[in-house]
């Protein structure tokens, strides 16, 4: 076989990086870098770190392209907390100040080209922005209404940039929902429509979770937007539409009175109407709506439903459980997955920092692997194809609005 010309240069290569991360006084030798072919380009930078091809962007003009056309190889995982600092980490333990731009305190999603929604209730503005390449963009004009749900979704695009739809689910009055639809090809909120439930004459009301906008009771996944309702007799019920056309596409998923596990201690709908009475408009429901990504596992493309076990006993924090069900699409029911006792994944000293009063739940199109933030401060994560748990996360701060699996991307938007 012919000696290539560039056989020899990936030692040189590694040198070279490793040179430029440990004497920064000494510029790296990039006229090698430029002389590369593209596969061996991209075969040397998935050797590097998520930071260090932060910093190797600046480089040259031939590592920024080649950075940008990069494809996320693992997962890692994000958290915004009360002080407005994003930060990212490779495996949830050792984290990093990722974007130091000013955003907003409160709920966040992600979608799996690599892009955040920050959300602040007090302020009502929503922010997209991709922290491998610093740069956001809010969006206006702000809504002027209250936002119980947020989220955002890539769309396929031609173009070179990436584009998203945000999707935000305000209340206007009690019980009242409006679904607002932002398109970044058109860089505007499109529409805004009345949600095409629920039946008040039988008394059927929304479900919410928590508060600070952090509904984990609705999921937006592939335009479709699932969200639960109860009624009378607890009966609780999976409803989805098309955010495109909401009042066409509407269907009930799944109708249920108890669930698996034992999980069926949910609050009653007495307990629910009497949450919305007060004032917020919705049944309170502490479950979590996910989406099991991957390709290689039985959960893989299936909707689950993450929850924990009501407990009245406070003495004894350990024992109580938290656990998944999944949706069975052929006979439209929950069906058990896996559960386990707080006390067998935590240490004891953990539950006196935090009484553990809920759970919110994400994942993402990418992985099995799901996280679990409990009581804005302590959580785990659940690799749903291997069924082991890792409980490696502590968030110094006062509050974490999320703890959420990432997958980075160096696209524009």
């Amino acid at each position: 076989m012919p000696k290539r010309k560039w056989d020899g240069m990936i030692d040189r290569i590694k040198k070279s990086m490793t040179h430029a991360c440990t004497q920064r006084k000494r510029p790296m030798d990039t006229s090698i870098w430029s002389r590369l072919p593209r596969d061996i380009q991209q075969e040397l930078i998935t050797l590097l770190p998520i930071p260090t091809l932060c910093r190797f962007r600046s480089l040259s003009k031939d590592w920024h392209a080649a950075i940008l056309q990069q494809q996320s190889r693992k997962q890692w995982y994000i958290s915004l907390g009360n002080s407005g600092k994003l930060q990212i980490s490779p495996d949830g333990i050792s984290w990093k100040v990722l974007f130091t731009l000013p955003l907003p305190k409160g709920s966040m999603s992600t979608c799996s080209a690599g892009l955040v929604l920050a959300f602040c209730l007090a302020t009502e503005n929503f922010v997209v922005l991709n922290p491998m390449l610093q740069s956001r963009q809010e969006l206006l004009p702000r809504l002027d209404e209250y936002v119980i749900f947020t989220a955002i979704q890539s769309v396929p695009c031609s173009s070179e940039t990436l584009s998203y739809i945000v999707v935000a689910v305000t209340s206007m009055t009690v019980g009242d929902l409006r679904m607002h639809l932002y398109d970044s090809r058109a860089a505007a909120w499109l529409s805004a429509v009345s949600f095409p439930v629920p039946d008040r004459a039988n008394g059927e009301l929304f479900c919410c979770a928590t508060d600070d906008g952090l509904n984990n009771c609705m999921l937006l996944q592939d335009d479709h937007l699932y969200f639960f309702t109860i009624s009378p007799g607890n009966v609780t019920t999976l409803k989805s539409f098309n955010v495109w056309n909401p009042k066409a596409t509407l269907q009930t998923v799944a109708t249920w009175t108890s669930l698996p596990l034992g999980f069926e201690r949910q609050p009653s709908y007495e307990d629910a109407a009497c949450f919305a009475r007060s004032g917020y408009g919705c049944a309170r429901k502490d479950m979590s709506l996910i989406f099991c990504g991957g390709d290689s596992s039985f959960w893989c493309g299936k909707i689950l439903l993450g929850m924990m076990d009501p407990s009245d006993d406070l003495s004894d924090r350990g024992s109580r459980r938290f656990g998944f069900v999944y949706l069975d699409e052929e006979s439209r029911s929950w069906q058990a997955m896996t559960s386990l006792s707080l006390g067998s994944v935590f240490s004891p000293e953990i539950f006196k920092k935090s009484p553990c009063t809920f759970m919110l739940a994400a994942g993402n199109n990418n992985s099995t692997e799901v996280t679990l933030l409990f009581h804005y401060k302590w959580g785990c994560v659940l690799d749903l194809a291997s069924g082991t748990w890792r409980a490696n996360y502590w968030y110094p701060e006062a509050k974490a609005y999320a703890f959420l699996p990432f997958y980075p991307s160096f696209q524009k938007f």
